[in-house]
């Protein structure tokens, strides 16, 4: 039975796409760089914005500082986080493991002041032992790996997230990992190289309560 259970955030609880969609065209705008595509903005959501910024968008360290700043304030005063969703199931599986005795931590690449703002709005917290996130926006600080070792309460840990960038970190940390595949990243066909797979939140109740 596993008594630490860590999920990434958009995309493995909440549908957060409207919000930070809105808010990437906003901090992208803001320093003159052309917006790209939908596909490849929805990219975006998981990963750092230090990555999203700097290798896919080619700016520079200032200018992707700048923009993230932008997106921050966008994101905050512009109340981006409050766009939002939780998938069905997804209260009750945190209540169930809750329950059940097993330490609940969010864990994103998401900076921590705007985590710990959804988390709360989403009216999780009363479920949730830690929430982990970048302190600021440097390379190292962003490394999810990272934010996996810190978020760890436990001996028998599984994380679980709906994108490679999550399961790379979970066997870096060497965690068990559950991919989900109605996120943003994976799909039902997709080679996730995780230990599971969930594709409902269902399955993903299944999974932890049951086969780890």
């Amino acid at each position: 039975m596993i008594d630490n259970a860590l999920f990434d955030w958009d995309g493995t609880l909440v549908d957060s796409s409207e919000g930070i969609l809105e808010n990437l065209r906003y901090a992208i705008n803001s320093v003159g760089y052309p917006i790209p595509d939908e596909k490849t903005l929805r990219t975006f959501i998981g990963p750092s914005l230090v990555w999203a910024f700097t290798c896919v968008l080619n700016m520079d360290e200032k200018t992707a500082t700048q923009a993230i700043s932008n997106y921050v304030y966008g994101y905050s005063e512009l109340l981006g986080y409050k766009k939002f969703k939780l998938y069905d199931g997804a209260e009750n599986l945190l209540k169930t493991l809750s329950q059940s005795g097993v330490k609940v931590s969010i864990v994103s690449a998401k900076p921590i002041a705007q985590l710990r703002k959804v988390v709360e709005a989403s009216g999780l917290m009363k479920y949730i032992d830690r929430v982990v996130g970048p302190d600021g926006e440097g390379k190292k600080d962003s490394d999810k790996s990272e934010l996996i070792k810190r978020a760890i309460n436990g001996k028998n840990v599984v994380m679980v997230g709906d994108s490679t960038y999550d399961i790379t970190s979970a066997k870096k940390a060497e965690v068990t990992s559950v991919a989900v595949t109605y996120g943003f990243g994976f799909t039902k066909n997709s080679d996730t190289y995780a230990d599971y797979t969930a594709h409902t939140v269902e399955d993903l109740e299944r999974i932890l309560l049951r086969e780890i």
